[in-house]
């Protein structure tokens, strides 16, 4: 897999997330900081092209977040996590870099630095049931990508003065999150468990093949805050 190596996107998501902390946890109760680790299944779409939506595919979420209090009921909960998304395309009438007339297999696998910005409402029924209701959007910055066909890696490097690799979008995916989650405290920590679909509103175009895509997909990640 060949790596886009973009330190100065690390760092602005780094700040950003730092500063939204800061200055929500500022003029709200804090409750504290916490990591969360999960599963994702994703499925692509991909730009340009009449092949739809793809098989989904297998990846994982890690990274921290921090809880504000808003209100009894409304907690702000921005996150930093690492997520790898992907998705796969059978039996396609024509290769994506046409080489060939048909293409058996066509696999993608992108590498995200997100930075989720939710809102978790713990409604009414909180005290009878531990539900949280969850909603916000999602920046994502690509880290990495890789498309491969039949075999074939296609995917291209891309540099940082942009010779090889020109980007529409500036390299990031945005989506909005949507879900639930449960939650509980035992041994004094607590926990979440949150099932929630992010739902792609752009993606990040380019020239490479197979490198302009939208990833739209379920997470299911288990939290604990310290």
């Amino acid at each position: 897999m060949r790596e886009i190596r973009r330190p100065r996107l690390v760092v602005v998501a780094l700040s950003s997330f730092l500063v939204v902390a800061a200055t929500v946890a500022g003029a709200a109760p804090f409750e504290g900081v916490g990591i969360k680790v999960g599963a994702t299944s994703s499925h692509m779409h991909l730009d340009g092209m009449t092949y739809g939506s793809s098989e989904s595919a297998a990846g994982f979420v890690i990274g921290p977040f921090v809880d504000v209090a808003l209100s009894p009921s409304l907690v702000f909960q921005p996150a930093l996590v690492f997520v790898r998304r992907g998705g796969t395309y059978h039996d396609l009438p024509s290769s994506l870099d046409n080489t060939q007339d048909e293409a058996d297999e066509l696999a993608f696998r992108r590498d995200y630095l997100e930075l989720p910005l939710l809102l978790r409402y713990r409604g009414p029924w909180r005290s009878k049931l531990p539900l949280t209701l969850i909603a916000g959007p999602s920046l994502g910055w690509v880290l990495a990508y890789e498309v491969e066909e039949d075999g074939s890696d296609l995917t291209r490097p891309i540099n940082e003065d942009g010779l090889e690799l020109s980007r529409e979008s500036g390299g990031y995916d945005l989506a909005v999150v949507l879900g639930a989650g449960l939650t509980g405290a035992p041994w004094g920590r607590q926990w979440t468990l949150d099932v929630v679909y992010r739902m792609a509103t752009d993606g990040t175009s380019s020239d490479a093949a197979g490198s302009s895509f939208k990833a739209d997909g379920i997470d299911v990640t288990l939290g604990l805050r310290f």
